[in-house]
């Protein structure tokens, strides 16, 4: 068994709470390794989860060293270790096992998260606050900058800033919408004895600046991933390191420019489109899992997490495509569909319609390529204006997907 199939095997061990067996693997991993210190004269040995932590870590510590990664992973078995201390309650130790993990990836947001959540755990909450503070100048994942501002949220709720709170979870839910931070927003209503709300652009400004929060990514840190990106693209475009970086540029912008797509085609139905490339077709065991019938032609899983669905509504003549659209439209209303906007375009035979169905709202686009009917769905959980909604359509991602889609046929 070699180094990563024990750690794995560890990792599993630990999922069973099978605390000792994980803790003396994990430990022979270190005994056995053979680069003991993560710095050498000429070389680093640091253990970085990917090219983002290496340009993180570039710029924030401004090293020249090369870095020659160590032959086992210490950043992730010290972050096991802590956690197997962190669940029997020996904090300290936790704390001990997350600071050497940071020796061997200095950037490693999860452990720091980890410490500042077994201070909190000691009840030292401004230490936990503090060492919260410290991370944001090393978030570059949205998941992680809405945990900080949600943990941030905590802190100021147990000493009575639920102003400050509120906008917190507000600010977070821009970045990552979890149940957590709304049932937060509900508990904090209840404290001042009113209804949940979400705080305004405006007061999250004022208060985050009134009280130090740094607001969104550190943006001279973005400022260097996009300055790499650009010497990169020429060159580098297609390689492993370049396509992560263009990854979590489009998180953090969401500027689609970023974006690297990858062509699928329907041989059957001689069709092509464009998805981006970290989107994924989902097999039948996923569709069925989250309740999608097995009759649909594709359904993927995009970035958002959210659902694009797309099926063949059959065979169809230019002359009576918008019949056909007209008579789906009718069907839908006859079945509880309320009709929030519709498009036709004559010249590219495409059909645009956004539902709303009890509290659901959907958006629908019917194509006529080689003379079959294509339907893309998606659900859409923006809460806005119409007009606003239709232009936030027009410029999605999803609306460059459709645009995208073509015959094969020479």
């Amino acid at each position: 068994m070699n180094d990563q199939e024990k750690l794995v095997l560890a990792r599993n061990l630990l999922s069973s709470k099978k605390y000792n067996e994980a803790e003396n693997i994990l430990l022979s991993l270190i005994s056995n390794a053979k680069v003991k210190n993560p710095i050498t004269e000429n070389e680093t040995h640091y253990t970085f989860s990917g090219i983002m932590d290496f340009l993180t870590f570039q710029k924030v510590f401004e090293t020249n060293k090369i870095n020659v990664v160590a032959d086992v992973f210490y950043s992730d078995i010290y972050f096991n270790l802590g956690f197997i201390k962190f669940e029997i309650e020996d904090y300290d130790k936790a704390i001990e096992y997350y600071k050497k993990g940071l020796e061997w990836n200095p950037v490693d947001v999860s452990l720091m998260f980890e410490i500042a959540a077994a201070y909190k755990r000691k009840g030292q909450i401004e230490k936990s606050k503090d060492k919260l503070l410290e991370i944001h100048k090393f978030i570059y994942n949205p998941e992680y900058l809405a945990k900080l501002y949600r943990e941030l949220g905590w802190y100021y709720i147990e000493i009575g800033e639920y102003s400050l709170a509120n906008a917190l979870y507000s600010f977070s839910l821009k970045y990552f919408k979890t149940n957590i931070a709304y049932n937060e927003l509900s508990y904090i209503a209840s404290q001042e004895k009113r209804e949940a709300y979400l705080s305004t652009m405006d007061e999250v400004e004022e208060l985050f600046s009134k009280f130090n929060i740094p607001m969104g990514f550190d943006k001279t840190l973005v400022d260097f991933y996009m300055y790499v990106w650009d010497k990169e693209r020429v060159e580098n475009e297609k390689s492993p390191e370049f396509i992560s970086l263009s990854d979590a540029l489009y998180k953090i912008t969401y500027d689609k420019k970023y974006i690297i797509y990858k062509t699928l085609i329907d041989h059957e139905l001689e069709i092509q489109f464009n998805i981006p490339h970290n989107w994924r077709i989902l097999n039948k065991e996923e569709r069925q899992k989250v309740g999608f019938p097995d009759n649909l032609r594709c359904v993927i899983s995009s970035l958002d997490r959210n659902y694009v669905i797309i099926d063949v509504f059959g065979k169809c003549n230019k002359e009576n495509f918008k019949v056909y659209c007209e008579k789906e439209k009718n069907n839908n209303k006859n079945n509880g569909y309320q009709v929030l906007y519709e498009k036709y375009d004559e010249n590219k035979f495409e059909y645009q319609i956004i539902y709303k169905f009890k509290n659901n709202i959907v958006y629908e686009n019917y194509l006529l390529i080689n003379d079959y009917i294509i339907n893309i769905s998606r659900p859409i959980y923006e809460n806005t204006s119409i007009e606003k909604l239709t232009q936030l359509i027009d410029k999605s991602v999803i609306k460059d997907v459709i645009n995208s889609m073509k015959s094969t046929i020479k």
